[in-house]
Order: structure tokens, then sequence, then C-alpha cells
């Protein structure tokens, strides 16, 4: 008796979905000359990926596991060496993303600026390593200088400078700063940034809304801080490149005082979704996602492919395994068909 599991997904590459079923074979005796015929059981296996979305699938291999003795360690099955190998960490494609004065061309003023901690830079400088100044000019602080001028703690968490896209003169049109990086068209890429304000002190209040573009994509995000002293808060979009070079731009788009404190801005190439040696065990559904991407999806089920609603599938069970997250998730005994997919959760 032999059993085997279907696995399909779908095109979303966030999304993937197991379908699972049962087939069973049966062999019988026969008085006939033996004779051995040919047959195959096809499961889907190999990889196929989408987009961030890659699902690796076999059928007919032996347990798979690591087994150890002394100095001797077995890897049995295809997916044997899994639970041992970490996930990639994203390459970073930004350079300076926390606006560091990395290149030592940070210097106080000119005029008016000078005494407060600030750098005025005009719209068209490079004097941020890695960044040009767009839209109107801006104000590049350093938080060691301008405490009595930004009063509230530390400042910035991500280093030691930010920049204020309110600029001088704290109405609109608000500054920008640009950097154009290397993508591979149809790859998906994740972009994060904070936004900061100081809430303790009515000149500096939230809330406060950037616009985000990646070559001809945009989003506004807005941020509306509570708190006293200075409040951050990090925002994370994707978005797929369409060449072998895209321009990103974050402007301010509204303050409700005067300033718009950016910082820790980050590009790196989507993790893949890699799900690792589904199986069924007993009533449940079992299979390893990479820990550094857990938090991140969410395991859904429904009965039908086409039809109902997708919802959080009930007992699921998380245990971390190393660089894995082993996921089970319980099959209703009285559901002869249940699908599961595994969504991404922002």
């Amino acid at each position: 008796m032999l059993s085997e599991t279907r696995m399909k997904r779908t095109l979303n590459p966030k999304t993937t979905i197991l379908t699972l079923g049962v087939s069973l074979l049966m062999a019988t005796a026969s008085a006939q000359t033996p004779a051995l015929d040919r047959y195959t059981i096809n499961g889907g296996g190999g990889t196929s990926s989408n987009g961030a979305v890659a699902l690796t699938g076999t059928i007919g291999q032996p347990y798979a596991g690591v087994l150890n003795s002394g100095t001797s360690t077995i890897s049995s099955g295809i997916w044997g060496s899994l639970a041992t190998d970490p996930p990639t960490d994203p390459q970073e494609l930004i350079v300076n993303g926390s606006f560091e004065n990395v290149g030592g061309t940070f210097v106080l003023g000119p005029a008016a600026p000078g005494p407060n901690g600030v750098m005025l830079l005009p719209v068209g400088s490079t004097t941020i390593p890695g960044w040009t100044v767009v839209n109107a000019a801006l104000l590049w602080g350093n938080i060691d200088l301008n405490g009595t001028v930004l009063p509230g703690g530390a400042g910035t968490p991500f280093g030691h400078f930010y920049v204020d896209l309110t600029g001088w003169l704290d109405t609109p049109p608000f500054a920008g700063v640009a950097q154009t990086i290397a993508t591979s068209p149809n790859q998906t890429y994740q972009l994060s940034f904070a936004l900061g304000t100081v809430e303790n002190d009515y000149r500096w209040r939230g809330p406060v809304s950037v616009t985000v573009s990646a070559g001809s994509t945009s989003n506004v995000f807005t941020y509306t801080p509570s708190g006293t002293d200075w409040q951050w808060r990090t925002f994370t979009w994707s978005f797929t490149a369409g060449s072998a070079s895209t321009p990103i731009t974050l402007t301010g788009a509204s303050a409700a005082a005067n300033l718009i404190a950016l910082d820790n801005v980050s590009v790196s190439a989507a993790a893949a979704l890699i799900i690792s040696a589904p199986r069924i065990v007993g009533q449940a559904l079992s299979f390893s996602i990479p820990a550094n991407l857990a938090s991140s999806y969410v395991i859904e089920s429904r009965a039908q492919l086409t039809t109902g609603q997708w919802a959080p599938a009930a007992g699921t069970t998380t245990v971390p395994n190393g660089t894995m997250i082993q996921v089970t998730v319980p099959i209703p005994a009285a559901q002869p068909q249940q699908l599961y997919r595994v969504k991404a959760s922002r």
C-alpha cells in the first residue's frame, strides 16, 4: 500500500496552497506468468517558483532525517540535509540607509540652521553619502548636536543622523531623498523605513506622511504617534521591479508641525518562503518553514479550492527547530478534503 500526497499552489507570489489527498494502491496475486510492468507515481517533484515563493516537493523518498552517533552523521532522504541549511539572509541594496556621516561630509550650517545641529542641503545635493536631495531643501540632522532644539531622549535609535523632510521652512512642498538601486525584472523586493516625531513639543508632533516610490509604483504612509518624547515607527512595503535598475524616492507628503524625521531606509529582495517536507502524520498536516519568516505568515484553511472563506487553521501549533519552524495543523476527521495555505500576514 502506497500513499500519494498531491500538492498544488496558486500563482500569488505571497501564498502557497497545499491540497491534500490520499490514493491507495493495492497489489493482487495472479496465476499468470510473472511479469513486472512499469508504473509511475507522480507527485510534483522538484521546485516550482513564482516571485518570492518557492515550493519544493518529492515523493517516494525514504524517511528524511539526520542520525548522529559519535563523530558519524547520516543524512537520509532527499530532504535529509534541509534542517541544517540556514536560510540565506537577503542582501541590503540601499547605500547608507541610516543617513550616517560615513564620508565625513557633514558640517554645521550654513546660516541659521548651523547652531541647531543640522545641515541645510539644497535640491540636487549629494552630500549625504548614497543619496540625492529632491523636491525641496532638507535638513540633515545630528542628534549629538541638536538635543536642545529637539528635546526628549536619545533621538533616533538607528544611529547618529536622520533627515528632516520639512526642511528649514517647514511648509510644502516638502523635501525628499532618492537613490537608484540594481534590481532584477519581475523580482519582488521589500522596502522598509522609519518615521519619527517628538511628541512632548507641539512644534515637532505628528501625524506625518510620506510618499514612497519605487520605479513607477508609489504609496503614501501616515504615522499618527502616541506617547511622549521621540516616537518612531517602521513601515514595510513590497514592490515588483520592472527593470534592471529602480529609483527609490521618499518624499514628505504632510506634517502637523515642523518635523518629518526619516531614518533607517532598507531594500532587499523578498526572501523566498520555502515549505519543507510536507507530510501527514496521523490526523495532522506537518511541514516546516524558515524561522526568520514565521512571524510574517499565517496558516489558513478551507474545504473547497474555489468557494468558501479562508480562515485561520484551528489548532495550529509551531515549534522552533534550529533555523526552521515545525508547523502542525490538525486535519478535521469528518472533512473528506481540506486545503491549506501559507499566506503573508502583512
